[in-house]
């Protein structure tokens, strides 16, 4: 029987080891969470009636639907007055032209209308990230820690109201991995890649659907459902810009004059900093490397997948992310589920580690 004198455990680790106990940290991370909900929630509210910009670019998008409404077009000759490039996908104009005719329609302020158009966007947004959440983890609870973690970066105070494409083209974007994550027949799979392709009309760098779905399922070796993806997605989006081409003869002189855009490095690393800077990134990164290292610890084959399950919230901040964390996630979700048999772990699971 060994009597030495067992070395007593650091104040550290003591108060980690009773926060993990009475799950006050989990609490702690909620109410932070919830904090910023509050806020953006409040800044949203604020920001509906503002009579100025919310942010760029208001004025130049609001310009551009006056002119599709009162003339038709969307890509007028940028070189007379006001001298204005289209930057967004000519389906951006196309939606936010519906409430603007009907706060003409309805004798109400445009701006207003159009904005709440946005907002409800974002709640389409979250509603969808909340399926989906369920979906991957089979747990309600976590579906709801999931729309916290999703809507609880202060910057979406002011992009719940501006009037530009971002959330249009991302619930766009949502619905098509939710109907791909249910489609059990090809009619589901066709419509997850039309939806898919409509968000590259909307604001042209959203791809990181189609990337990680085809991506995925290409792993999976499910090479004809790959093709049928892959052909509706590219018939919607070559169609869409087609038929818009036709319709707009300066669309494509728009699209050049943009190639060659004056970039602004030391504002672009602002905007990183101050990204990387919001709790729901360090929480992110704390989750992340701890999944990795449990992955790490159990010799299992998915530390990949494990760090982008908690990598999730980095990747809304930075697009270049999402393929590999949407394509993680399909992995997770399709060979490590509640009731699924896990090809690696050679069992069946019944829940999910965090869940």
């Amino acid at each position: 029987m060994n009597l030495e004198p067992q070395p007593e455990p650091s104040a550290a680790s003591t108060f980690l080891l009773a926060l993990l106990q009475k799950n006050l940290l989990i609490t702690f991370v909620v109410i932070v969470l919830l904090a910023n909900v509050f806020s953006i929630v409040v800044g949203t509210s604020l920001r509906l009636t503002a009579f100025t910009d919310v942010g760029y670019p208001d004025s130049a998008t609001l310009l551009r639907v006056i002119e599709f409404v009162h003339s038709g077009r969307i890509y007028p000759d940028f070189n007379l007055p006001p001298y204005l490039v289209t930057i967004y996908g000519p389906l951006t104009y196309t939606l936010l032209s519906i409430p603007y005719r009907l706060a003409l329609a309805l004798g109400v302020t445009p701006e207003i209308l159009m904005r709440l158009f946005i907002v409800a966007a974002f709640c389409l947004c979250v509603f969808l990230v909340f399926l989906i959440s369920r979906r991957l983890y089979g747990s309600g609870l976590v579906a709801w820690l999931c729309i916290l973690f999703a809507i609880s970066s202060l910057p979406l105070a002011r992009w719940t109201t501006q009037l530009r494409g971002d959330f249009l083209a991302l619930a766009f974007a949502l619905l098509s991995v939710y109907l791909f994550l249910v489609a059990k027949g090809h009619r589901l799979t066709c419509a997850s890649a039309l939806f898919a392709g409509m968000a590259p009309l909307i604001k042209q760098t959203f791809l990181a659907v189609p990337v990680a779905l085809i991506g995925w399922l290409i792993y999976r070796r499910r090479y004809q459902e790959a093709v049928l993806w892959s052909a509706c997605f590219a018939l919607t989006l070559i169609g869409g810009y087609a038929f818009f081409c036709w319709r707009e003869p300066l669309m494509l002189k728009h699209i050049a004059a943009l190639r060659h855009p004056v970039l602004e490095y030391r504002k672009a690393l602002g905007i990183s900093w101050y990204a990387a800077s919001q709790p729901v990134v360090t929480f992110g990164l704390i989750g992340g490397s701890w999944l990795f290292g449990s992955a790490l610890r159990n010799n299992s084959s998915y530390s990949l997948t494990a760090w982008s399950h908690g990598s999730w919230p980095c990747s809304l901040r930075f697009r270049w992310a999402a393929p590999s964390t949407i394509f993680g996630n399909l992995c997770w979700y399709r060979r490590c589920s509640p009731g699924r048999h896990c090809s690696a772990c050679n069992e069946t699971r019944t829940a999910l580690p965090y869940s």
